[in-house]
Formats: C-alpha cells, sequence, structure tokens
C-alpha cells in the first residue's frame, strides 16, 4: 500500500480484505516483547443485536465517552462504549481525547494490544469519516467480573497524512475488535485489535464477498457528518 505502500502496510497492519501484510513493529518501542495474535473477525452475530438511531461522533467527547461508560450491563450500551473508544482510538485530530481515556478506561490490555494502538496513532488527522455508515457486529456474555462483550466494527477511515493535499486524504476501511467488560457498574476495554479490511473507499467484490460476508450478519450505523 505507498510510495503509499510502505506506510499503509505499517499503518493497516495484516489487512484480511484486499492484501495481506504483517504489521512490524515500531523502530523504538518500549513495550515488553508478546507474541502478537492473528485477527480473527467474530464469525457472526448474536441475534437480536439492537439497532442504533442516533449517529456515533467521529471525534467523541469525554463526556461521551463517560455517559457510555456507565450505562447498564446491556448488548446495546456495550456496542455504544466499545464504537466510541474506537472512534477515540482513530481519532488523530488536534482535540482527541484518546491518550487521557485510555489512562481511565483501560483494564490491563495485553501489550500487543498496547502496541497496535501506538502503531495505529501515529497518522496526525485521521479519523472515522464523517457522514459515512459502518458496520457492527457483537455478543454478550455474563463473565467472572459481570459482562463482557465482544464488538467488531468495519468502519471508513480518512488519512490526511497519507493523501495527496490536505482536502484530498486517503481513504480506506479497517476493522477493530474491541472486548469490553462491565463491573462495579461501569465499562471498560479489556482488549483491542485491529486490521485492514479494505486499502480502497469502496468495497471490491472480493473483499464484500470475503471480508464482509456480503453484508449478512452484519448490523448498519450512521456515523455523524
Amino acid at each position: 500500500m505507498v510510495a503509499l505502500g510502505t506506510v499503509l502496510v505499517v499503518f493497516i497492519g495484516a489487512c484480511s480484505g484486499d492484501h495481506q501484510a504483517p504489521m512490524p513493529g515500531p523502530e523504538e518501542d518500549s513495550t515488553p516483547p508478546a507474541a502478537d495474535r492473528s485477527f480473527r473477525q467474530l464469525d457472526a452475530d448474536q441475534p437480536g443485536g439492537p439497532r442504533h438511531r442516533a449517529p456515533f461522533n467521529s471525534e467523541p467527547t469525554s463526556d461521551q465517552v463517560a455517559d457510555a461508560s456507565r450505562a447498564e450491563p446491556t448488548r446495546r450500551d456495550a456496542e455504544t462504549f466499545a464504537v466510541l473508544v474506537s472512534h477515540a482510538i482513530e481519532d488523530q485530530t488536534e482535540d482527541s481525547i484518546a491518550d487521557a481515556l485510555l489512562n481511565q478506561y483501560v483494564d490491563e490490555l495485553p501489550a500487543d494490544s498496547v502496541r497496535t494502538i501506538k502503531e495505529n496513532r501515529d497518522f496526525p488527522g485521521n479519523r472515522v469519516v464523517p457522514g459515512s455508515r459502518s458496520f457492527v457486529r457483537s455478543l454478550i456474555r455474563e463473565s467472572a467480573e459481570g459482562y463482557e462483550a465482544v464488538v467488531l466494527v468495519v468502519e471508513k477511515i480518512e488519512s490526511p497524512t497519507l493523501g495527496d493535499a490536505p482536502d484530498q486524504p486517503f481513504v480506506f476501511w479497517a476493522q477493530s475488535k474491541l472486548v469490553v467488560v462491565w463491573s462495579d457498574s461501569e465499562w471498560a476495554l479489556k482488549d483491542y485489535q485491529s486490521a485492514g479490511a479494505s486499502e480502497y473507499p469502496e468495497f471490491s467484490k472480493w473483499t464484500w464477498r470475503g471480508t464482509m460476508n456480503s453484508g449478512r450478519d452484519w448490523r448498519r450505523f450512521d456515523v455523524a457528518g
């Protein structure tokens, strides 16, 4: 993926859509070494998934995430918290809350999750495309802590750093899998993985049939414009 190739291989990592390439580690990284896990999609959407009528902010605020973290242990609330956290991680605009958010709502992330977040957050201006439509599937179950939900989102990302001009960002699709847990009346992030879905603004027929299973077992939600 640059002259865009080298940079996008690092950024998108192991792309399970149009290309596949390993994500190399950064040149300087204080994170202890750990065995990287391969990215695996959530194979199906648990029946009875909620519909999100209100759009999600591509640049979530601290108040929005705080409200979502204090919500009930329902599947809708788990997805809401996970999507907002995912958007905050992707958000590298000037007022991004990602660093403060991760310090507050992270529950002992695995070392490779920390490394993935560090690598992804090296592209100033990146964010989920406002006005786009995203895909979600999830499952929720009881756990020793209370409740645990696995949430998979596929979203369109714009990257001014990799674009041809400030007003012509590079646009691609990324997928993120978040494990969030509810205990002590609050949601927290327990695990995070990401991979590419497509290096193009629109899915190729191969990606749509493969990675996206022709749209089956996915629900859609809107990103605020």
